[in-house]
């Protein structure tokens, strides 16, 4: 509603923010403040409509200048970056040293222990404007501390402060493999004694440049599967992580149970970009299986996703349907089923397979058709 309301008068909205911001006489708006609790507790602070686009202007000035500063291994908040493409840098690491450790390490309370003091060095060593940095303070004070969830230039100025430690890494400690990702921070080598006295080495650093601890750290080998950006990551493959399968399960269960099939296919669209990115197709059918049958209901429904991910997992869900496997196996009354093929009397297990069409024929097909569009659609 917010954002309709500033819509309908966009360019008199426009105009009057840089009339006031050109006259130094720009002031940002209330917070609205509220509680997320998915995936774990937050206070989010989101700012009035007019405040985001203000942000968004900031951001679009000064956001390359820093880029030009970021190193390598950063990959929250920027161009090409991202969750995807740090679980590939990562998995490329492991590939190359199939043997190697990881030390895991998370900020605790990260965006609200920011010291703004510290921060606003590593600012002004870039940005030398002083009616752009007077506009930032605006929405970051220089003095105390935190950086509030929900803001854009929270965002960048988190990356900012993150870089003192990424700068540390490379520069000083000539550390070969890092990846950072807001307040998870991932290093990898050969040598587990190296990673042990690494930990304690930034354990100092941290505390003593940039006033922040751990809320934990593990030290560990790689065929553990490394908790990362939300995936487990493996030298061949990905999978999701329990928590994010169970906090999917919910979700889509609450949506099933309010019959909110908007918001269920929105969901699922999301999640499913999550779970594709990882070796689950078998997960895939399992969870997404029940909702796309209560979206999908008709050829019609079908067509309207027709080159989609969506439209090729319900191909397959249609597929797994023509085929009902009955156990047919007959045992005597003193059979031993614990048996195992080799066994001296083992009964092998006899399944009859018995097509049925009636689910594709809901959906205006004939098998000859259907088959002709599976080869189409899935090779």
């Amino acid at each position: 509603m917010e954002y309709l309301r500033y819509k309908e008068y966009d360019g008199k909205h426009i105009h009057d923010t840089i009339d006031r911001v050109v006259a130094g006489q720009y002031h940002p708006g209330e917070f609205n403040v509220f509680t997320v609790y998915d995936p774990k507790k937050r206070i989010v602070r989101a700012l009035p409509f007019r405040d985001r686009v203000v942000q968004h202007a900031i951001h679009n000035v000064i956001g390359p200048i820093f880029e030009g500063v970021f190193l390598h291994g950063s990959y929250a908040c920027r161009p090409e970056r991202g969750t995807h493409e740090g679980v590939k840098y990562v998995q490329a690491y492991l590939r190359k040293h199939p043997n190697s450790y990881y030390l895991k390490l998370d900020f605790k309370d990260y965006f609200n222990s920011i010291d703004r003091t510290i921060l606003w060095k590593e600012v002004e060593r870039k940005i030398r404007c002083p009616k752009t940095l007077d506009l930032l303070s605006r929405f970051h004070p220089k003095e105390g501390k935190g950086l509030p969830v929900g803001n854009l230039t929270s965002q960048l100025l988190a990356n900012v402060y993150g870089h003192i430690l990424d700068r540390h890494l490379t520069h000083v400690l000539k550390v070969p493999f890092w990846c950072r990702y807001i307040d998870d921070t991932v290093i990898l080598s050969d040598d587990r004694e190296y990673l042990v006295n690494l930990q304690k080495e930034l354990t100092k650093f941290i505390d003593t440049e940039m006033k922040l601890r751990w809320s934990r750290w593990s030290i560990a080998h790689n065929s553990r599967g490394i908790n990362f950006l939300g995936y487990r990551i493996f030298i061949k493959y990905k999978l999701l992580r329990r928590r994010s399968v169970v906090g999917a399960k919910r979700k889509i269960r609450q949506y099933l149970q309010k019959d909110d099939k908007i918001k269920l296919k929105n969901f699922m669209g999301a999640w499913r970009g999550h779970l594709i990115f990882a070796n689950s197709y078998n997960l895939r059918m399992k969870i997404l299986g029940e909702p796309m049958k209560r979206i999908i209901q008709s050829r019609k429904d079908l067509d309207a996703i027709k080159g989609t991910q969506e439209y090729k997992d319900f191909l397959e869900l249609l597929k797994g349907s023509m085929v009902v496997k009955r156990d047919m196996a007959q045992y005597p009354e003193d059979y031993d089923q614990n048996l195992k093929e080799g066994d001296d009397g083992f009964i092998p297990k006899d399944f009859q397979e018995v097509e049925d069409l009636s689910t594709i024929e809901k959906f205006g097909y004939n098998k000859e058709e259907f088959e002709d569009e599976l080869r189409r659609r899935l090779g």
